[in-house]
């Protein structure tokens, strides 16, 4: 844990000295998932979006913490963004076919054992 904050006080004492630098944000909100605060990890990859709204590794990240909080429209809306940025990168489209059907089976009606619903 010594070493996490340690880095954490590393990224935050980089971005004082440059805010804009997506890097140091992306890498502080993976910290801050490590240390279970998802709120502040969540910002941070949100943040990180916003400076350089290419940054596929933020995406991912960002919908892989809205998987781990359950929020799984949030996930596939988060994955069809970069998606759009990155149209060959098959990880995206994987999760959200994944994501879709995992909805789907959830909104079914449950069956007896009769078989009726």
């Amino acid at each position: 844990m010594g070493d996490l904050i340690l880095a954490a006080g590393s990224y935050k004492n980089a971005l004082r000295l440059n805010p804009d630098y997506e890097k140091s944000r992306f890498n502080l909100g993976v910290i801050y998932e490590m240390e279970g605060d998802l709120e502040s990890a969540r910002e941070a990859y949100i943040a990180t979006l916003k400076l350089n709204p290419d940054y596929l590794l933020a995406y991912y990240s960002l919908g892989m913490l809205y998987e781990r909080e359950d929020k799984l429209e949030m996930a596939i809306n988060v994955y069809k963004d970069a998606a759009k940025r990155s149209p060959v990168n098959q990880t995206f489209s994987g999760r959200i076919k994944s994501l879709e059907e995992k909805l789907s089976r959830n909104r079914l009606p449950a069956v007896n054992n009769s078989g009726k619903r």
